[in-house]
């Protein structure tokens, strides 16, 4: 039936939005996250990445939670295998030092964010200061087995749509790397909650933006997904693990490995923030590889620096903390020092 009705080009279907939306143009629909990646008003139909290959369609969920070392990550968590590539707690290592974030253990090697993550790094600059620590590593060993051995853990925000794209992305430079190594090797990702996303003021928030994190790990093609606590209260530990048996089990989502696939929107995001972190992994190549930078941390509390002048200006907004604070905020910290009840 779709073939009896005309062809619409671009330009049409531009001018049927600005008719709908009074009268707006498309960079006045549009808007820019914190890391400068545009929210299309619409998206090129023509548009598509490749899919998430080489993900299960219904990977067997196992959990575990598992305790961490306090330096590793602000606040206490739990965290939830999603059957791709699970790993024992034993197998678990984690960075020690946020400028050289290469791991060694026996059964996994995965490189860790957390230290560019506290010193304030975006979406983009974790992202590509992870390949390009991969890329160090796989310099080491460029053998395919050595390099299966390799992990990225990466945080994810509450910003559902656009920390998907990144995800994919991510599968789609991990992908870029292995074939300039001339290496067959599956993207292996685990997401951790970004807790510099969470507030002392409200736990109930808290538990939405986990239900948002978990729900990139699907969508995003994510192998293990590790959930900041939503405060606490001995329970806790309890309401993280049931968010991703909710999003597993009954709303099916571990049925489909890139559910996303075709998505206008999704696919315009997962291209921006692709060549954005590529651009800065051939900077950092061209200045001589992750280990000889040595200005991460301060690229990064710029970037932090940026989203908390965007908190303070009204164009990025907290629920809870910027916007909507409960009538009683804990610590009796005034409403206007919202900065208090950032965990």
């Amino acid at each position: 039936m779709w073939s009896e009705f005309p062809a619409t080009d671009e330009a049409q279907w531009a001018a049927l939005l600005a008719k709908e939306t009074g009268g707006k143009d498309l960079e006045a629909l549009s808007r820019a996250s914190w890391e400068g990646i545009a929210y299309p008003a619409y998206a090129d139909p023509e548009l598509t990445t490749s899919p998430l290959v080489g993900l299960p369609p219904a990977p067997e969920l196992t959990e575990a939670v598992a305790g961490e070392p306090e330096w590793l990550h602000q606040g206490e968590h739990t965290r939830v295998y999603l059957g791709a590539g699970a790993l024992p707690d034993n197998a678990q290592v984690w960075q020690r030092d946020a400028a050289q974030p290469a791991l060694v253990c026996d059964r996994e090697q995965r490189l860790c964010s957390s230290g560019w993550l506290r010193a304030g790094a975006d979406g983009v600059q974790e992202l590509a200061w992870s390949i390009a620590a991969l890329i160090d590593a796989w310099r080491l060993q460029p053998d395919a087995d050595a390099a299966a051995r390799f992990s990225l853990r990466l945080a994810a925000s509450p910003r559902l749509l656009l920390e998907t794209a990144r995800w994919r992305a991510g599968h789609l430079l991990w992908r870029e790397v292995a074939a300039g190594f001339g290496i067959d090797v599956a993207p292996a990702l685990h997401l951790v909650q970004d807790g510099r996303w969470c507030t002392r003021a409200d736990a109930h928030n808290n538990l939405l933006r986990g239900t948002l994190a978990a729900t990139a790990a699907f969508w995003g093609g994510a192998r293990s997904v590790q959930l900041q606590l939503i405060d606490d209260t001995p329970e806790a530990a309890r309401w993280s693990r049931n968010i991703v048996h909710l999003l597993a089990l009954e709303s099916g989502f571990r049925r489909y490995s890139d559910p996303t696939l075709g998505s206008g929107c999704v696919e315009q995001l997962t291209r921006s923030l692709a060549e954005a972190a590529w651009s800065e992994v051939q900077r950092i190549e061209r200045a001589g590889g992750l280990s000889r930078q040595t200005d991460l941390t301060e690229r990064a509390a710029a970037a932090g620096d940026r989203w908390l002048q965007q908190l303070r200006d009204g164009s990025a907004t907290l629920v809870g903390v910027t916007r909507f604070q409960p009538k009683a905020t804990p610590e009796a910290v005034e409403p206007h020092s919202w900065e208090a009840l950032l965990r």
